[in-house]
């Protein structure tokens, strides 16, 4: 509290039991008449009003965002393009996946086919590296398919909302 002190000796006296008393009350009408005083500025300043309707507007844009964002989803669920992306995923992905093994599979046996007196360790490593490349190669398609299915959807998402602009601005 402002301008608060604590009393630093005890009273022993009714007398002074009651001086104290007075001397909190006094205290608590100042420092509530200073808080009233406060209130009022604040409230003549127009603060309080400029804050409510910055709340306001920022709970009307969350809203509107939200709503844009369940119509473009609603969208693009009801004319099934979302479920034809996980498909096309699923499919390239199976494709990838089987022409990377055929690849692998056909360099192995022309690298076995090469060099038939390798010792076991040579062909060991041989052998890891082989896999080592195979795993690198299946991450970077599945990152490059990734990224290309994202712009993808990107693209589809920015069509359905240019689309759903046009709706709007008609009604």
């Amino acid at each position: 509290m402002i301008g608060y002190t604590p009393a630093t000796t005890t009273a022993t006296t009714p007398e002074e039991i009651a001086e104290k008393i007075k001397e909190i009350a006094k205290r608590i009408r100042e420092q509530s008449a200073l808080m009233r005083d406060t209130v009022k500025s604040i409230h003549r300043s127009g603060a309080i009003e400029e804050l409510t309707k910055a709340v306001r507007d920022v709970a009307i844009a969350a809203r509107d965002v939200s709503q844009e964002v369940q119509g473009t989803a609603k969208d693009l669920s009801d004319r099934g393009i979302i479920k034809n992306i996980a498909v096309a995923i699923e499919e390239t992905s199976d494709v990838i996946k089987t022409e990377s093994a055929k690849a692998i599979k056909t360099k192995e046996a022309s690298s076995t086919i090469d060099q038939p007196s390798k010792s076991k360790k040579e062909q060991d490593f041989a052998q890891k590296t082989s896999q080592s490349t195979r795993n690198n190669v299946a991450t970077k398609e599945s990152e490059n398919k990734a990224r290309q299915e994202a712009e993808q959807r990107e693209q589809l998402l920015n069509q359905a909302q240019k689309k759903q602009g046009k709706k709007r601005r008609k009604k």
